[in-house]
């Protein structure tokens, strides 16, 4: 933006994305997602806009917030920044705004643009791209024009609605309420709803009655060591030869838990893989996933290192420029 840094605010983690069922990564339409936090924000939400704008929205001022660069290529993301523009076309689904003087830039996709209604501040727009030197012109998607689906998407995770074995994305979503929240044993970062027990044959059949609880059996679905097809059905976003896994690191040599081996499963990809998945090489010959172990250093290492670290690095999901002809991904949960 090139505008002044707003106060910190503490972090909460994300545990699902929601992307709009027609989103377009080539064109960028209908870029809007939901994304389900784990607590609460900690902040007052704001209200959302539900009716299309005036004509005289153009030519009117935004509030902008983002935590992006403040200029094209400086590097200079992860602060929290407020800013001014100035609203200059109006379309369908999005509209354009301009320097007045603020500008967002790379990294500020997703944050709002703030409007005042009656001297109440509302989110009428979210980040979707703009110019690359983030100096001419933004383009927003009109948080109106997707009402219907921001209505359904909040509707599917809102407080009661998750039966038991479903994930609890946050405590509250539970039909029996917070207390039903469970962590998993084997993964607390794997947390699923339950409900109380005298028998397994009150829990569903995935499930089974432990200590007055339906748990699931070990290893827990979602969990690191369980079984999967997709990425999408690990917690962590990683499935690895049909198991759950997760990335590791192979230059602070940063310890997999117990059972799990830092392995290279392709170029520079490194996860914890399971040391019965694990099958050392025969001379001449590769293992059943192709990995290497991480036992040593040197160039090849220092090499693959830095390109895990620029793949690291590039994880946030930051402003798309179509004029860059950038390829995304919508956050996986």
């Amino acid at each position: 933006f090139g505008a002044s840094a707003a106060t910190p605010t503490a972090s909460v983690a994300v545990t699902k994305a929601i992307a709009h069922p027609s989103f377009d990564p080539a064109t960028l339409a209908d870029d809007v997602a939901i994304l389900v936090l784990a607590s609460a924000a900690p902040t007052t939400p704001l209200a959302t806009a539900r009716a299309a704008p005036a004509a005289s929205f153009v030519g009117s001022q935004v509030a902008i917030v983002g935590y992006g660069e403040t200029s094209g290529g400086a590097g200079d993301t992860g602060t929290k920044r407020r800013g001014t523009a100035l609203v200059s076309n109006l379309g369908p689904e999005t509209f354009d705004v301009v320097p007045d003087p603020s500008q967002p830039c790379e990294g500020d996709s997703g944050g709002p643009a703030i409007a005042q209604a009656a001297g109440v501040d509302i989110v009428v727009g979210v980040t979707s791209h703009g110019d690359g030197a983030c100096a001419q012109q933004a383009v927003y998607a009109r948080v109106d024009a997707y009402a219907d689906f921001l209505s359904q998407a909040m509707a599917s995770v809102a407080p009661g609605t998750a039966p038991p074995g479903a994930r609890c994305l946050y405590p509250e979503v539970c039909a029996g309420g917070a207390r039903e929240c469970l962590s998993a044993l084997d993964d607390p970062d794997v947390r699923y709803c339950s409900r109380p027990c005298a028998s397994a044959s009150d829990c569903p059949g995935s499930m089974a009655c432990a200590a007055s609880q339906c748990r699931y059996r070990l290893p827990t679905p979602g969990a690191l060591g369980s079984a999967c097809s997709t990425d999408d059905d690990c917690v962590d976003g990683r499935c690895v030869g049909a198991v759950c896994t997760l990335r590791c690191d192979p230059v602070a040599m940063s310890p997999c838990p117990d059972g799990f081996q830092c392995v290279d499963v392709g170029g520079i990809d490194y996860s914890c893989v399971a040391a019965a998945q694990f099958e050392p090489a025969a001379s001449g010959s590769g293992c059943a996933l192709a990995p290497t172990p991480i036992t040593g250093s040197g160039p090849a290492l220092a090499g693959a290192a830095l390109g895990l670290a620029l793949t690291l690095a590039n994880r946030q999901r930051a402003l798309r420029r179509i004029t860059k002809k950038r390829s995304i991904s919508v956050p996986r949960w």
